[in-house]
């Protein structure tokens, strides 16, 4: 085992530097670092086993670890972003993830997206285009 603090626990660790929590708030953190170490347990087997992997008619394919380790990511960040509050304003550089490679949409760009997308609904309904 390694000397190393898991990722849960640097998670709530910087959170804990930096803000009071809750209970709530904490367990929320631990679920969110929790898939965290699940991912680098995944990144682990794939530095192990390579990103190819034999299939089972023994052509090469690419490790299923790899896409598990990017859904946990996906769903800590879930988790961290169920925190924020909805007028965060909070984008991927602020929450550090720009740096990682996965970034994710700020609540801003996510609000712009969707009253852009009642705007064509609109333009289309009034123009006699399906609004699907």
């Amino acid at each position: 085992m390694s000397d190393h603090p898991t990722a849960s626990a640097r998670l709530v660790a910087s959170y804990e530097a930096e803000y009071v929590l809750d209970e709530t708030q904490r367990a929320a953190l631990t679920l969110a670092g929790e898939h965290l170490d699940a991912a680098e347990r995944l990144d682990a087997a794939v530095r192990e086993h390579g990103v190819m992997v034999p299939g089972s008619a023994g052509q090469l394919v690419v490790n299923p670890a790899v896409s598990e380790a990017r859904q946990q990511r996906a769903a800590a960040w879930a988790v961290l972003r169920s925190m924020l509050p909805a007028d965060a304003g909070t984008d991927a550089a602020s929450m550090g993830q720009a740096d990682s490679g996965h970034a994710a949409r700020s609540a801003a760009s996510i609000r712009a997206s969707r009253a852009a997308s009642v705007r064509w609904d609109r333009a289309r309904a009034a123009s006699g285009g399906d609004a699907a």
